[in-house]
């Protein structure tokens, strides 16, 4: 909309300006959808505001808009609140439904104390909490594990405000404190509902059951059901598997499909499959995926991932990579595990074969914005390449920067006392540097150096230099320098220093300058003297 566009293009948005906005009369719903579409909280309520001075009445659905609009800002949205009564002269009453609400966005932010304290109030203010405040909060303390002040409320809830819990509150408290391990409780509460239970307080109440392994109590209760679902069952075989006893959780699974006629979802073949991939049942597996009478499963990544890991497991690498290749585009953990387990039957050629593929296929360059960290499960073949004298291959992980995996193939050549050039060593330490990974960068260093090779100290301090964020690292990376009396040009000492005075670290700019006098630096050609004059002077 025209209007809601022209609010949200202005920073500092006046209500003065609507009139020459506004042409005609606003209807109800252009103006409830104008606040649905205003993106800055000031600039809804300023507009509220300004519907008020032409006499807009505004009704309790147009407050509560506005309160959740502005629930971004709690403090604002916790003063708007309290005051809707006199903006609106009485006309809207305080309802639980702001105060629900409020106390929702609270806890969202994490701050429980708060919801609880505006509950208080709420009380205080004789705003009687309706069962949806109830179960609101039991949700919000149980799943911050606060069980004793859930069962406190849930008494409260009954005996001194007379709400009736329904079959939500119910699941909310058996959900809860299944998930706090008190399944006795949850199996009271259960016992005690005086409403009749849906299927997914069944289906929350087995759950819990198997959690604790007391899957044969949770069996019992899905044969006493009426209703059940594909849910009761896969959770039942989840129960199964977790106990290791495959053969119940196959039993499970073909009444799903045999005895009830129910299609197995994706969930329900998956926690099987890795059930039966632990117990290294793979003919049952291949049962399992050719089921027949319609029913198809097309495997997915969390299949394949469970297959190949447990024929690594199991020692059968052959198999492993058959049903690798079967996957139409596989990530780079499954081509770690892959490598992993080549390596630990030292097959390195093959490892390094699968590793080739990752760049040609740009696997890791794919997954850049959320890849699994890779590092350490390479650590084998960079040992078997460093023994091997071919290691310039893996040094395509500087270009392409990953910067783990960099890490530890520095690592592991030094370990392996593989000789290192200065320009590997030089490149990983600015990739550590431009990574956010500062630590790691000082660690390579320092490696390096104990080791007896060197990085291009000035590059670094340059690169260092030109980065305004890295102030910290370009001046430790400097004292480096000093204590092993590393050779730098007098111009890098130069920009070292006045870097350190343009960011205010005025004491650290000094000390450096100090410390280069001592060792013998001509304090005439440390041109920096002129900004540290001005330090001493300001």
């Amino acid at each position: 909309m025209s209007l809601a566009r022209a609010i949200n293009s202005s920073d500092q948005f006046e209500s003065s300006s609507l009139s020459s906005l506004l042409t005609e009369p606003l209807s109800t719903t252009t103006i409830l959808q104008t606040l649905c579409l205003i993106t800055h909280p000031p600039n809804a309520l300023c507009f509220f505001d300004y519907l008020s001075t032409v006499n807009f009445p505004h009704s309790p659905h147009t407050f509560f808009l506005m309160l959740h609009l502005l629930s971004r800002n709690l403090n604002a949205a916790c003063n708007f609140l309290f005051s809707i009564e006199k903006r609106s002269n009485g006309f809207v009453k305080l309802h639980p439904l702001f105060f629900n609400t409020l106390i929702t966005s609270y806890a969202d932010a994490g701050l429980l104390r708060e919801s609880l304290n505006l509950f208080h109030t709420m009380k205080k203010m004789s705003v009687s909490p309706s069962l949806i405040t109830f179960n609101t909060l039991l949700s919000i303390l149980l799943k911050r594990g606060k069980t004793g002040l859930a069962l406190d409320l849930f008494r409260e809830m009954k005996l001194t405000y007379g709400v009736t819990p329904d079959s939500y509150t119910f699941n909310i408290l058996i959900n809860g404190f299944c998930k706090n391990s008190m399944v006795s409780e949850a199996f009271r509460v259960f016992k005690d509902m005086d409403c009749v239970p849906d299927l997914v307080t069944y289906n929350t109440i087995i759950d819990g059951l198997c959690r604790v392994g007391t899957v044969k109590t949770a069996h019992n209760m899905l044969n006493g059901m009426v209703e059940r679902d594909v849910v009761s069952y896969t959770t039942l075989v989840r129960g199964y598997c977790m106990k290791q006893e495959v053969d119940k959780a196959l039993d499970v699974f073909n009444e799903l499909v045999v005895t009830k006629g129910m299609k197995p979802n994706t969930v329900t073949f998956n926690t099987l499959i890795k059930g039966l991939s632990e117990a290294q049942k793979f003919d049952e597996i291949k049962q399992v995926l050719k089921l027949g009478d319609g029913i198809t499963f097309a495997p997915d990544a969390c299949t394949f991932n469970v297959l190949i890991k447990a024929h690594c497991n199991g020692g059968d690498v052959d198999t492993a990579v058959e049903v690798f290749r079967e996957m139409s585009r596989p990530d780079s953990a499954l081509y770690t595990v892959l490598i992993r387990a080549m390596c630990l039957r030292r097959e390195f050629e093959r490892a390094q074969r699968l590793f080739e593929e990752l760049f040609e296929k740009e696997v890791l360059m794919l997954e850049r914005d959320g890849s699994k960290p890779l590092a350490a499960a390479y650590n084998p073949m960079f040992e078997y390449l460093c023994a091997n004298g071919k290691m310039r291959r893996s040094e395509r992980l500087v270009k392409r920067g990953f910067a783990n995996e960099c890490f530890e193939l520095i690592r592991v050549m030094l370990e392996k006392w593989t000789r290192l050039k200065i320009d590997l060593s030089t490149d990983v330490v600015r990739l550590m540097f431009n990574s956010g990974q500062k630590n790691k960068a000082f660690m390579i260093v320092r490696l390096v150096y104990e080791n007896g090779y060197l990085v291009k100290m000035e590059e670094l301090i340059d690169f260092l230099c030109e980065k305004r964020k890295l102030v910290d690292s370009d001046h430790r990376l400097a004292l480096f320098c000093l204590e092993n009396n590393q050779m730098v040009d007098i111009n890098r000492w130069n920009r070292v220093i006045e870097k350190l005075y343009k960011h205010k670290r005025h004491s650290e700019a000094i000390g450096l300058y100090n410390e280069l006098v001592e060792i013998g630096k001509n304090h005439q050609e440390l041109s920096c003297i002129v900004v540290l004059r001005n330090a001493f002077e300001s």
